[in-house]
């Protein structure tokens, strides 16, 4: 998160309201720009199509690019997070001309890995015709794509490139599928989408090499990475589906539909989509106090570590940094708990202003909260991962997955009023269990560098 950090503490060192405002700005793109520049996009075609094709191709349309963001952002998860590592070792040891090898070496591992499970979806499982098949094919592996480039865009400073990219690709891809859907129909669609995808991939990797001039060398370097830190690899796959197990688990609800052999629950996924819309300012205020005020106290106390400062430095280091996390978390449960309880309670003012049917409000109202709650864990596993636990992280990962997918089935067997409810109440749960594991352990910090962690200390395996 260099650059992302280098950003952010610049601009909130002015010690202006505009460059607190412009933190806050940027904050925000990068949690959730991209995402959002894809709603634009996806509404956007929604509008225009339907003068062209009827609601089933509209739908089948949305359900392939669900299916993709979900599948591949679980499913690529182990390589993402750790190119994610070996990106920030080099960084940290000074060395960026290993970065343009990353970028082609990750990218290859996606597309060979990912390209058979995409053939397998659509190719043998999904109802679709030939052309529709290839452009979910190809839509699968831009996404898959995309979000390893995410990666690296965390170490660039122009956020502005990065924007006008995703700004301008998803602008290709409205006016393609546009023109596209009306000799092609839903296949035309995809295909349009695909377009604006690749602009941004293409784009956003020049830029990325553009950051780093360097000929591309030791593509493969990072593959060492999955055989020394295995938890942190399987973190990576467990804790993006530990987000998306209770969506899947009410795919399979009563009132679930199939589309071309694709199971989806309307109701259940716009509630929830919608609830997660909320929390954009508490990630942004998020991203903003890990990457400036907690990464400044959390480097001071490793800092005095490293340069052998006197303990009395060492202690108040560590009291500040234990206070900024606190002070964080409380910042975002304040923000977040104050918005998710005025919009639960406006709920239907909410609904009649967007047109919505009051059947999902329930869903809404519960996805919510369940989403603060989970904006809330997110931040304390980041904690821990600044603190390098990564069984601790796996550990929670893996309880989640469970609360939620095992709450989310028992509740979707209570009927339509209680949709929703498994997914808060597993997020309440693991809130408590997080909380207890990383103020527990971030307060042992010194113990844990000193002694626990000590080779010289516990003895060499």
């Amino acid at each position: 998160m260099a650059g992302i950090g280098f950003t952010l503490r610049h601009l909130t060192e002015q010690d202006n309201l505009l460059g607190i405002v412009q933190g806050y700005v940027y904050a925000a793109f990068i949690t959730v720009g991209p995402w959002l520049f894809t709603i634009l996009c996806l509404a956007t075609v929604n509008a225009l199509a339907q003068v062209f094709v009827d609601m089933r191709a509209l739908s089948l349309f949305r359900l392939v690019v669900i299916y993709n963001f979900s599948f591949s952002l679980v499913l690529c998860g182990p390589i993402t997070i750790i190119v994610t590592r070996y990106l920030a070792d080099r960084t940290y040891d000074r060395q960026p001309e290993t970065a343009p090898g990353a970028l082609l070496g990750g990218l290859a591992l996606i597309v060979a890995s990912q390209t058979p499970l995409a053939v397998l979806l659509y190719g043998w499982y999904a109802d679709l015709t030939l052309l529709e098949r290839v452009a979910a094919i190809w839509n699968y592996v831009l996404v898959a794509g995309i979000w390893l480039v995410g990666v690296f865009l965390t170490a660039l400073k122009d956020y502005k490139a990065v924007s006008l990219a995703f700004a301008g690709g998803m602008a290709v891809a409205a006016g393609a599928a546009w023109l596209l859907v009306q000799p092609l129909g839903m296949a035309g669609l995809l295909l349009g989408f695909d377009v604006g995808l690749a602009v941004i991939l293409f784009v956003l990797v020049a830029r990325v090499f553009g950051e780093y001039p360097y000929p591309p060398v030791r593509p493969f370097a990072f593959l060492p990475y999955f055989r020394l830190y295995p938890t942190l690899a399987f973190s990576g796959l467990i804790g993006n589906a530990a987000l998306w197990v209770d969506k899947w688990v009410m795919w399979l609800a009563p009132n679930g539909v199939t589309l071309a052999g694709l199971r989806y629950n309307p109701i259940y996924d716009s509630g929830m989509f919608l609830a997660y819309l909320t929390v954009i300012p508490a990630m942004a205020l998020f991203v903003l106090h890990v990457e400036t005020r907690f990464f400044s106290a959390y480097q001071a106390f490793f800092s005095g570590i490293r340069h052998h400062a006197p303990y009395r430095r060492i202690a108040r280091d560590h009291r500040t940094m234990v206070a900024e996390a606190m002070v964080g978390l409380r910042n975002v449960a304040i923000l977040q708990g104050a918005l998710a309880a005025a919009v639960v309670m406006l709920a239907p003012k909410i609904f009649d202003l967007l047109g919505l049917p009051y059947l999902m409000i329930g869903i809404f109202r519960f996805g919510v909260i369940a989403a603060l709650l989970q904006v809330l864990m997110l931040f304390m596993a980041t904690v821990l991962t600044y603190l390098d636990l990564r069984r601790h992280t796996l550990t929670l990962h893996i309880l989640f997955f469970l609360l939620n997918g095992v709450l989310t089935w028992w509740t979707m067997g209570l009927g339509l009023p209680y949709y929703g409810l498994g997914a808060l109440i597993a997020a309440a749960v693991m809130l408590v269990i997080a909380y207890t594991v990383t103020f527990g352990n971030l307060i042992q910090v010194p113990y844990l560098v000193f002694i626990a962690n000590n080779p010289s200390v516990r003895g060499s395996p």
